[in-house]
């Protein structure tokens, strides 16, 4: 029988003098005086082998989404989308500041949404090309 695997240890962990984590794998404490309270389902946001489910906080971090993601990781509005139809990280972002940090400001206190560097992008926007190496040579 198959067990799921757990999450990788943080990059870099560290903790505030309570105990409490400071970072997480795809967020950061915004001050570290001030935890975040509330955090959503385990939720995977691509489908790449090299990123993993994890819990998601609320409030009082910022989240930074990997290059590849393209469901929301607080609701299931862009789940079900077919893979022609996925959208692109920055798409996820807007959805995310429209529709949760917006419209639900009360429970969403201090979430900032940034996204991760293209360069260890799995799969990119329809329409996108994978960035190429330039040939210097003249």
């Amino acid at each position: 029988m198959a067990s799921k695997p757990e999450d990788p240890p943080p990059p870099k962990t560290w903790f505030d003098s309570d105990g409490s984590p400071l970072r997480g794998y795809y967020w950061m404490r915004i001050d570290p005086k001030v935890q975040p309270n509330y955090w959503v389902q385990r939720k995977k946001v691509c489908e790449c082998r090299d990123h993993f489910s994890t819990q998601w906080p609320v409030d009082h971090v910022i989240v930074q989404l990997p290059a590849c993601a393209f469901r929301c990781p607080y609701c299931t509005a862009l789940d079900n989308l077919e893979k022609e139809k996925r959208p692109c990280p920055g798409r996820v972002k807007r959805h995310i500041s429209a529709a949760h940090i917006r419209r639900q400001g009360n429970f969403y206190v201090g979430l900032q949404i940034t996204l991760a560097d293209r360069s260890n992008a799995v799969s990119f926007c329809s329409g996108e090309e994978a960035p190429t190496a330039k040939d210097s040579s003249t």
